[in-house]
């Protein structure tokens, strides 16, 4: 008995694989063999076909490359193609009639994209999509000092001071010191370490966290520069000085006994300020300054803080005097 064979059925063929697009190179030597083959504008018959297979893509797609040049030819006088694939999808609405409405807002009231998005009528998130896409852009305005006439010629005779009147160039300002007060905290909350497995980590000891000690210290720094004279690089730190005394304890307490001597922030004001520049700060730059000793000019740069002393103070220039260099203060 013969056995029925099953009905065989025919293999699918294969997927036809998809084309890719045409480059921007690839669609500009298309339009130049399509040019090089017409006659006044107009392809012969057979040249689409022709140039289609030269290239290996469908003649419509050659076609279509073809008749996209000449209207652009027609509007731009220039035979191109460009691709249309960013001309997908659904079109960009436009929204500047509502963006138009911030002119009339007050910037105050238009700080973040909510407040800006509320009086445009937008939602947050669209305002935002045009910040994206640079309809919008973010600006940050910074206080500036209003000026007065003279508060103008003052900061012009100022600049017109650091500039050399034979070559009309910006002095490079290695003869000047500048000297600063600055408030720091005795200690901080956190802190940072790197320590090895056996090290015991730091203890720190406040009373309050909010309300820690500060102290005033005065810091007096110049441009780095290498000394011709020594052979040594000078690093510009003249020194830091803290505006502390050290004074014996008025009482016992759980922390030392009576008469420890502990210290205790000075008030910073004409005559503290004036100690510091003439016992610490002139010395320092007698010793640490290259050409100090010789008597090289030097000027000392503050600025118009309350404590600083005037140019011609008499302590300051007895001073300078006695430390036979040739410093000189400067607002």
């Amino acid at each position: 008995m013969s056995r029925a064979s099953a009905p065989t059925h025919p293999s699918p063929a294969p997927p036809r694989p998809r084309a890719s697009n045409l480059s921007d190179d690839q669609r500009v030597r298309v339009v130049a063999a399509l040019l090089h083959e017409a006659t006044g504008g107009v392809v012969p018959r057979g040249a689409v076909r022709a140039v289609a297979e030269a290239f290996g893509v469908h003649a419509r797609t050659v076609s279509r490359v073809w008749r996209r040049a000449v209207s652009n030819f027609d509007r731009n006088g220039s035979y191109a193609s460009p691709s249309q694939m960013h001309r997908a999808g659904r079109p960009r609405a436009d929204r500047a009639r509502e963006l138009e409405r911030l002119r009339g807002v007050d910037p105050q009231q238009r700080s973040t994209t909510r407040s800006a998005a509320q009086a445009c009528f937008l939602p947050p998130t669209t305002l935002f999509r045009e910040l994206r896409l640079g309809k919008l852009c973010v600006a940050t305005s910074v206080a500036k000092p209003t000026l007065t006439e003279e508060n103008k010629m003052k900061r012009i005779s100022f600049s017109l001071d650091h500039v050399d009147p034979m070559t009309h160039l910006f002095d490079e300002m290695e003869d000047v010191v500048h000297v600063d007060e600055k408030l720091f905290y005795l200690s901080k909350v956190k802190r940072r370490c790197v320590l090895l497995p056996d090290e015991p980590k730091p203890v720190i000891r406040l009373k309050s966290k909010r309300h820690i000690p500060k102290v005033m210290v005065l810091v007096a720094v110049a441009r780095p520069r290498h000394d011709p004279v020594t052979g040594e690089f000078f690093d510009g730190k003249l020194g830091t000085w803290a505006f502390l005394k050290h004074e014996p304890a008025e009482r016992s307490s759980c922390n030392r006994p009576a008469g420890t001597m502990v210290p205790c922030p000075v008030t910073v004001n004409k005559t503290s300020y004036r100690e510091m520049l003439t016992e610490l700060v002139l010395p320092s730059i007698r010793a640490k300054f290259p050409g100090a000793a010789s008597g090289r000019r030097i000027t000392v740069q503050q600025d118009n803080a309350s404590p600083h002393i005037q140019p011609d103070d008499t302590e300051w220039c007895q001073a300078v005097e006695a430390s036979g260099c040739n410093v000189k203060l400067r607002f």
